[in-house]
């Protein structure tokens, strides 16, 4: 993924941040970095396709970028875990 295409995914997250009604939402990414351990791995529908790493950092791009920090910040959205969403489950 390409600097303008991991750009893009910033903003697009940011906008569905900015969007979202009140109440407990998930969102599921799996970050990672760009490094020959992650590049070796391949999915498991596609062992023999193009290695994982790749999108893997474009999550934690995004998840780091200022425009979904903003997004976070300027909506008052509060970030938690798995241990608060299974409390709030439970109530």
């Amino acid at each position: 993924m390409g600097a303008a295409a991991a750009e893009e995914q910033s903003r697009a997250t940011a906008q569905v941040l900015a969007e979202l009604p009140p109440g407990l939402w998930l969102q599921v990414t799996h970050p990672g970095l760009d490094v020959p351990e992650m590049q070796a791995m391949r999915p498991a529908w596609d062992p023999a396709g193009e290695s994982i790493a790749r999108a893997r950092a474009a999550d934690t791009a995004m998840l780091t970028s200022d425009a979904v920090a903003a997004a976070i910040r300027e909506n008052n959205l509060e970030l938690v875990g798995y241990r608060d969403l299974h409390s709030a489950e439970c109530q």
